[in-house]
C-alpha cells in the first residue's frame, strides 16, 4: 500500500505543491527533520546535512526522476540527494507525520 502512496505523492502532490519552475520550486530544507510534501497516507520529509539550511528546486529533472526512484522504495527507506537527506513516513491518523530517521 505504501509504495503507491508514495509513488502518488511524487506524482501529483509535488507539482501541485511546488509549481512548474521559478522561485515556487524551491524550498529551504533546515539541519532539524521536516515534512516538506505530505498527504492524509504518508509524507516525504528531509533534512539538511551540512548542519546549515540548503535551497532545493524540487522541480529540476534529476531531483524529480530521484524522488520517483526513492518512493519505489515506500516508507522508511532514506537516502541523500547531494546534502540532504529524505525519506517517505507513514502519517497517522491525526495527520502526524514521524520526524524521524532510522540513521543519523
Amino acid at each position: 500500500m505504501f509504495v503507491e502512496n508514495c509513488e502518488e505523492l511524487i506524482m501529483c502532490r509535488l507539482q501541485e505543491e511546488f509549481g512548474v519552475g521559478g522561485d515556487s520550486s524551491i524550498t529551504i530544507i533546515n539541519p532539524e527533520v521536516e515534512a516538506i510534501l505530505e498527504s492524509s497516507t504518508v509524507a516525504l520529509v528531509a533534512q539538511t546535512r551540512s548542519g546549515q539550511p540548503v535551497q532545493v528546486n524540487m522541480m529540476m529533472p534529476r531531483i524529480r526522476a530521484w524522488l520517483k526512484r526513492l518512493a519505489a522504495q515506500g516508507v522508511g527507506y532514506e537516502d541523500d540527494y547531494g546534502d540532504v537527506r529524505f525519506m517517505f513516513t507513514p502519517v497517522d491518523e491525526d495527520g502526524d507525520a514521524s520526524l524521524e530517521f532510522a540513521r543519523l
